[in-house]
């Protein structure tokens, strides 16, 4: 399991990566679930996934990334 510190390293670099399109509400609202452990990484690209996204494992971080 993810600590909560990787979670939000992961987040932040997604954030800095998309900084030029900024996340909606939806988006943002899934993220920080993820990232406050609420949703699993499975949990939180099922509901992405609905918004276009995927979280991928990169580097032992996840990132956001488009579908």
């Amino acid at each position: 399991m993810e600590s909560q510190t990787t979670r939000a390293t992961a987040v932040r670099q997604a954030l800095a990566r998309r900084a030029r399109t900024a996340y909606t509400p939806p988006e943002l609202q899934v993220l920080t679930q993820y990232v406050l452990g609420h949703l699993t990484q499975q949990q939180a690209n099922e509901q992405l996934r609905t918004l276009g996204l995927t979280l991928t494992l990169a580097s032992s971080a996840a990132s956001p990334q488009p579908a």
